[in-house]
Parts: C-alpha cells; structure tokens; sequence
C-alpha cells in the first residue's frame, strides 16, 4: 500500500505513465477479485489522479 503512495509521475514520458497504469490496473482487478476493495478503491485513485 505504501508503494501506491510513492509512485511518482512527474517527469515520466506518456509512454512510462501508459506503462504504469496498465499495471496498476491489473493490480486493481487483482485486488477485487481477491476482496481486497480498498486497496482496489486506492489504485483505482491513484490511476485516476494519474490520468489528468
């Protein structure tokens, strides 16, 4: 979980960031399936703050 707050995304090529989210958002599929909903809820967040 503390990973999820030090991804950073300043700087990143649109390519890295488009890298990054996908995994993330495996992660976050993982994360539901396995009831995990608020750390899928985070990553979702986090996928979201990084989108803008």
């Amino acid at each position: 979980e503390k990973q999820l707050d030090s991804i950073k995304t300043e700087g990143l090529t649109p390519m890295e960031q488009k890298k990054i989210i996908k995994k993330l958002e495996r992660e976050m599929k993982n994360q539901a399936n396995e009831m995990n909903f608020e750390l899928a809820i985070r990553i979702r967040d986090k996928v979201r703050e990084m989108k803008k």
